[in-house]
């Protein structure tokens, strides 16, 4: 068994299948796809009185020799070494440095996990930055597309997250169109976009890549020898292609890693779900197993109204999103159940703006009150007794429907959920991530929120209940020295991880999705900014099962494929 700190990392890359399955499969390792998070021989090495990880004598050296890692990480170099791109010999560069934690701001440091990083080879002075790293990485991944017959990251898959099922040209169309692309232009509009400088300005970025890709898009000579069939109209692109190129561009526009997706910012969004999972408590209730068997059955209903309705993002209580991660880990039953139920693999989007995250939770809910006549959130809290009320209709008051006479309940029976936002099971935001322009629109919500609420605590005093309490300030601690910030809503962004973000390489909680920003698609392709994951990849969402901006997915356990094994 790998450390600890290997597991998180693993179980942040589980929840986002279709990457997980596509980097799999172009790597040729999908025995790991079929084998999931090997939840027996974890459970053997947690000591069930202190919960501590204990793995056996042998774990430890076995690791070491095989990845040449310390088991402990802080006992690793505080370098990291990359091969140049020009000179093909190592950089070292540290992983942080320069870093200033001061007010009245923060100053980002320079190294190689820092915001701001910036270095040269130490032997030919090329000049290195993350734009130039995600650069390298994508003429990496045309290296391997020539020399292996390895695909295009984002191009593995069809917007069902599948593996097309047939060979013919509309079939492969569908994913494969940026390979042939980029293999046409490799020579011509891409020659000049990565060569690797010794100056900043004239260094590699995917912007120049992007800026390459489109005019190799628009030249109708290319189109015309990628697709003969196109002779009588080659301007004319197909939604499935447009879609392609916006899921592969996606892959490097904020991630230079090997991965399919930035998984630091993976594991930092996860810790905010298991904090909540640690407050609530579940583990330490006596009724643990009750409690278990409603949310699994909770969880099927939520997977039904994902999978009756692809083009809507269904998102999820806090005890459904904790089936529904359970579930994910598995991986390959995880895909033989979407496929069954859905006909796609349905992605679990880690990014989601907090507005659309909010209003898409208002659908599910009265979705879900409308199919099973039972309140979709188990909660008090006056956020989700303002979303209830925002969908309750005047008529099922007065004929006391199902539905109504089950969020009544809410209140009368004795072991009534909790009110408190930090322990209630209400919405799963930890997907949340914030855009700088959407101010607007945060204002708008916050106001029909606003009214649903007032609305809520008019039928609390009719009904002769205790009005519903919201604070307008929340408290949290730094430094030991207690704090406010303006009001907390559960479905946006940990205002105390917000803040923090600025350190990173890429911001974990923060998008920008300005037209003339970093990351937007090239003209054409119909997408846009979606900032830290490049959310340029498209349709779908969290519980969309339409193509995700993850995009990829499909397998179980067997086939062949993968870099070297028989790619496009």
């Amino acid at each position: 068994m790998p450390p600890l700190d290997v597991l998180m990392v693993w179980h942040s890359y589980l929840l986002n299948p279709r990457c997980f399955f596509e980097d799999c499969w172009r790597y040729s390792k999908l025995d790991l796809y079929a084998t999931g998070l090997p939840w027996k021989a974890i459970d053997g090495c947690i000591d069930n009185v202190t919960f501590q990880y204990v793995t056996s004598a042998a774990a430890e050296p076995s690791f070491e020799v095989k990845t040449g890692r310390f088991w402990r990480n802080l006992d690793d170099k505080d370098s990291k070494t990359f091969p140049c791109g020009k000179c093909s010999r190592a950089v070292s560069v540290p992983w942080t440095a320069g870093y200033k934690q001061r007010e009245p701001e923060f100053t980002a440091g320079y190294g190689y996990a820092d915001r701001d990083f910036a270095a040269r080879c130490q032997h030919c002075k090329t000049y290195y930055n993350h734009n130039v790293l995600r650069a390298e990485k994508f003429r990496h991944d045309v290296e391997l597309m020539f020399e292996q017959d390895c695909p295009l990251p984002g191009t593995v898959t069809s917007t069902e997250g599948l593996l097309p099922p047939g060979r013919s040209e509309k079939d492969v169309l569908q994913c494969f169109f940026p390979n042939w692309l980029v293999a046409e232009a490799r020579s011509g509009y891409l020659e000049k976009t990565w060569e690797l400088s010794l100056y900043p300005n004239n260094s590699p970025s995917m912007e120049k890549i992007r800026d390459g890709l489109d005019l190799s898009l628009h030249d109708l000579d290319v189109i015309i020898r990628l697709m003969p069939s196109r002779r009588r109209a080659p301007q004319k692109r197909n939604a499935k292609e447009k879609f392609a190129m916006r899921r592969m561009m996606s892959r490097y526009w904020f991630n230079s890693s090997s991965f399919a997706l930035d998984l630091v910012g993976a594991v930092i969004r996860q810790g905010s779900f298991v904090e909540k999972m640690h407050n609530i408590d579940w583990l330490h209730s006596p009724a643990l197993q009750s409690t278990m068997d409603r949310l699994i059955k909770k969880y099927g209903r939520f997977f039904a109204i994902m999978a009756d309705n692809p083009g809507r993002m269904a998102v999820p209580t806090l005890d459904v999103d904790l089936a529904w991660h359970t579930h994910q880990l598995a991986s390959r039953a995880y895909y033989l159940y979407s496929e069954k139920h859905a006909r796609s693999l349905i992605d679990h989007d880690d990014k989601v703006e907090e507005n659309d995250l909010s209003d898409a939770f208002a659908w599910t809910s009265k979705m879900y009150q409308a199919k099973y006549g039972e309140p979709y959130s188990a909660c008090t809290c006056w956020y989700c007794e303002a979303v209830r009320e925002s969908h309750t209709s005047s008529l099922s008051r007065i004929f006391k429907s199902k539905s109504y006479a089950a969020s009544k309940n809410l209140h009368d029976a004795p072991d009534a959920a909790s009110s408190d936002l930090l322990k209630s099971p209400h919405i799963s935001a930890h997907n949340a991530i914030r855009d700088q322009d959407s101010e607007a629109k945060a204002r708008v919500n916050a106001a029909k929120l606003d009214k649903a609420y007032h609305q809520a605590c008019a039928r609390a005093r009719k009904e002769g209940r205790k009005e519903l309490e919201r604070n307008e300030y929340f408290y949290t601690y730094a430094w030991g020295y207690p704090m406010t910030s303006p009001a907390y809503v559960p479905y946006g962004v940990d205002p105390c991880a917000a803040g923090n973000g600025r350190s990173y390489a890429t911001h974990p909680y923060y998008v920008n999705k300005s037209p003339d920003v970093y990351g937007n698609c090239m003209a054409g392709t119909g997408g846009e900014s979606g900032g830290s994951s490049g959310g340029c990849g498209g349709l779908g969402g969290c519980g969309g099962s339409g193509g995700g901006g993850c995009g990829g997915g499909g397998g179980g356990g067997g086939g062949g494929g993968g870099c070297g094994g028989g790619g496009g």
